[in-house]
């Protein structure tokens, strides 16, 4: 049965590069929204996204962007 996670995914600046955090789960899309807002005050670029899929079977779809805030990977524009 297919499952939708919501995270929020914080990244720093390292000279020219974007590291990222660890993601932070969250149980609704609105507390990973809000959880990201609120992250964009320290962080120079957030994230927020959710993913279904079957974790059983590590079948995932593509993330799919929620919410963004300051600067952020390619792979999320």
């Amino acid at each position: 049965m297919a499952e939708t996670s919501h995270f929020v995914q914080t990244f720093k600046k390292q000279g020219r590069r974007l590291v990222a955090s660890q993601p932070q789960p969250f149980k609704t899309p609105d507390q990973a929204r809000l959880r990201g807002l609120k992250a964009s005050d320290a962080a120079d670029g957030v994230v927020v996204f959710s993913v279904t899929g079957e974790p059983e079977f590590g079948d995932f779809d593509a993330p799919v962007v929620l919410a963004r805030y300051g600067e952020v990977p390619q792979d999320f524009q």
